[in-house]
């Protein structure tokens, strides 16, 4: 997949990069630094499939947005991974719509 060098949440530019990801002996596969607004997500050859990148970078996005926005949940990866889960499968099931949506903005 390829990533934007950068994407903006309410007017602040996040850097987007490439990473070496490793986090308690596991693979992470994306991170957002809530300090400097920047995402990293782990190297294209890590994801098992380009889905499978495309949805951690969704993930990793949402954190942002909840970061930048100061939202505060009790669970924030609990809400993250069912928003990212809800909002991948409403995109890839509505190509067509979504495509018009983005037309009008």
């Amino acid at each position: 997949m390829k990533l934007p060098k950068s994407l903006r949440i309410a007017g602040y530019d996040c850097k987007v990069s490439r990473a070496d990801l490793i986090v308690d002996g596991e693979g992470d596969y994306g991170t957002f630094n809530y300090n400097s607004n920047e995402i990293q997500m782990a190297q294209e050859k890590d994801f098992e499939s380009e889905e499978q990148e495309a949805s951690t970078f969704l993930h990793e996005w949402l954190h942002g947005i909840l970061s930048i926005y100061r939202i505060k949940v009790p669970d924030e990866e609990d809400m993250v991974e069912r928003l990212e889960t809800a909002l991948f499968q409403m995109f890839k099931d509505n190509k067509t719509t979504i495509r018009s949506l983005l037309k009008t903005i």
